[in-house]
């Protein structure tokens, strides 16, 4: 009898175990919401400039770059299972470049260039005194370069990079690490800061 009995409650410690797993909430799939996230993150990141552009210009597509190194950001021991779930999103999408969403969800202006001006700036190595942006883009001081948003599997923490460019070597460029809270993002850790 006493057999029956440890293995009745073994078998309901299982079942409760299996239906508090159940109704844990599950990771968004990839997909899901992930351009939402991005662009949010992007937002953000331009929002918090404290340059005084009277408008940005922000090159179309992400820029590949490597891993921050270890200690950069000095993230908390807490969140290693995170970052380790950032580094290997950042892994499966290093060789992917992707296109800016189409707008961002900021007060700051802006001007998304067309990919063919942003190489040509990009390549003139001039951003202050080329004639595209005398012409086109009147007080515009920087080029906004941003990499692919890496996610841990919650998709509540995420990692970016973004150059600020001036031509030649002036700019200086950054990690952040952002984390979503009640669906609103907001800076938790920034390091790495180079600055030319």
């Amino acid at each position: 009898m006493a057999l029956k009995t440890k293995v009745a409650f073994l078998l309901m410690v299982l079942c409760c175990g299996a239906a508090a797993l159940l109704l844990q909430k599950a990771p968004p799939s990839d997909g899901s919401g992930r351009d939402e996230d991005a662009r949010a993150v992007y937002s953000w990141m331009i929002s918090h400039l404290t340059l005084r552009d009277k408008l940005y210009l922000i090159v179309p597509e992400t820029r590949r770059g490597s891993y921050p190194d270890y200690g950069c950001l000095q993230i908390p021991q807490s969140y290693a299972t995170d970052l380790r779930e950032i580094r290997a999103d950042f892994d499966r999408n290093k060789d992917v470049t992707r296109e800016l969403p189409l707008s961002f969800s900021t007060e700051k202006a802006y001007a998304i260039l067309d990919s063919e001006i942003a190489e040509e700036l990009l390549k003139s190595g001039r951003l202050f005194d080329s004639p595209i942006i005398r012409q086109q883009f009147a007080g515009a001081k920087h080029l906004l370069l941003f990499s692919n948003v890496s996610f841990n599997r919650m998709r509540n923490l995420a990692l970016v990079h973004v150059d600020v460019w001036c031509g030649g070597l002036c700019g200086e460029s950054w990690w952040t690490v952002l984390r979503k809270d009640k669906g609103v993002w907001n800076q938790e850790w920034s390091g790495c800061l180079a600055i030319a």
